[in-house]
């Protein structure tokens, strides 16, 4: 089973046991308002040289005997929050690397009588407190410990992203130190890219792009003022070609009135002849009721002439 929580690790091959990580780790404890006292202890073996610290452990066996949860399993770690340590010194027992310690602050009230009796390890006036690697938990660059390694012998495993974290002034290659540590083959540590100096090939190269992007823009800049000159024409071209084509709309227009003309006159005529034809009867009755009135007085009138039988 691969590991998850991260944790800071030291490498033996490259460390020389300047305690370096030790002064470092007390001023931050003091900078971030906790208990002012070393969290890691630079051990000197025929082995070799290291310094001791919490491994951040998956199952945290001092988290779990810890009675006031002041030992939490949180953001990827094993926290110590120091307000609630009582200093049972259960934590200390079951510990397997041995990296967790009880140390305590001294009262200014109790000063003299603490000093009288350090050696026994329990005064009154003296709160006794767990502690361990926290990771400098607080601090915006992580770790202390790995960034003033004068070797770069310390560095932050991120199991899981993989996104380790190295010391400012390591050289060496990490990779088969991170391969043993992780039992895997593909590690992923974030190094620091070197920036080639440009050659000569890659100056010429560059002077050639150059000189290419110049020329392009030339003739990007020709092929926009020949479009612009072409639109400029344009509105000449359309009146050019606009001008007979509204003198042939004029003509047709005229010729248009000039057949509506025609055919009202034409309407007007064959009204005038239909009044004249429907007048023609009216006249003939007319002629015939005068002729029928002078036949009708003439026979009067010759009747009357006409003398009676008593007349005779």
């Amino acid at each position: 089973m691969s590991k998850l929580n991260k944790f800071v690790i030291c490498n033996p091959d490259l460390c020389i046991a300047c305690n370096a990580c030790m002064k470092t780790c007390i001023k931050n404890a003091y900078v971030r308002g906790r208990l002012s006292k070393a969290r890691l202890d630079v051990l000197k073996r025929e082995s070799g040289k290291m310094p001791n610290q919490c491994r951040q452990c998956d199952d945290a066996p001092c988290a779990n005997v810890c009675p006031t949860s002041a030992l939490r399993l949180t953001n990827s770690c094993v926290e110590l929050h120091e307000e609630l340590c009582i200093g049972c010194k259960l934590c200390t027992i079951v510990c397997p690397y041995g990296c967790i310690y009880i140390e305590g602050e001294i009262q200014p009230s109790a000063k003299d009588e603490a000093e009288r009796h350090m050696e026994i390890g329990c005064v009154s006036g003296i709160k006794s407190l767990a502690v361990k690697c926290d990771m400098c938990s607080g601090r915006d660059d992580g770790p202390a410990c790995v960034d003033i390694c004068p070797k770069g012998a310390l560095l932050l495993v991120e199991p899981i992203s993989l996104e380790h974290k190295f010391g400012k002034k390591l050289k060496a290659d990490m990779t088969p130190f991170l391969q043993m540590i992780l039992n895997k083959d593909e590690v992923m540590p974030k190094k620091v890219e070197e920036i080639e100096e440009p050659t000569s090939n890659q100056e010429a190269q560059t002077k050639e792009n150059l000189e290419k992007t110049k020329d392009s823009k030339e003739n990007l800049d020709k092929v926009a003022q020949k479009d612009s000159s072409n639109l400029e024409n344009k509105p000449n071209l359309d009146k050019k070609t606009a001008e007979p084509n509204l003198a042939n709309l004029k003509a047709k227009t005229e010729s248009n009135l000039d057949d509506k003309s025609s055919e009202k006159k034409l309407v007007k005529e064959a009204k005038v002849s239909d009044k004249e034809t429907s007048k023609e009867p009216n006249l003939n009755e007319n002629l015939a009721d005068k002729s029928l009135n002078l036949d009708t007085k003439v026979a009067s009138s010759e009747h009357a002439k006409t003398p009676t039988q008593s007349e005779i």
